[in-house]
């Protein structure tokens, strides 16, 4: 994987919420923490690639690259902040490309 595509700095966080978490109506409320700090690569998704992503995840948006890192799962996400401005994607789904353990790619929701 190229260094010089993997511009932008993005933060994986995790889920440490306990089940004893509870929000005012007794929902489950995430409390997020920072997992891993990681260079990555964010393509908006558009044309022929953006149809056949919807046909599995239709609420993705954009697709993430970065290097292969242990523990990551689809029920982290990852923030990214620029200029003041910061971004939450959700993933929807996460691919070890090739099963080499060298580049993950991520097919992620951006979160409003």
């Amino acid at each position: 994987m190229r260094s010089g595509k993997l511009r932008h700095h993005l933060v994986l966080q995790t889920d440490t919420a306990s089940s004893t978490d509870f929000g005012t109506r007794g929902e489950n409320t995430p409390t997020w923490a920072k997992k891993y700090d990681m260079h990555c690569s964010i393509e908006q998704l558009t044309g022929q690639e953006a149809v056949l992503a919807h046909q599995l995840h239709p609420l993705a948006t954009h697709k993430i690259r970065t290097r292969w890192r242990e523990g990551v799962t689809v029920r982290d996400r990852l923030r990214f902040t620029r200029s003041g401005t910061t971004r939450t994607f959700g993933i929807e789904r996460l691919m070890n490309m090739d099963e080499r353990n060298i580049e993950l790619e991520f097919l992620v929701r951006e979160e409003l």
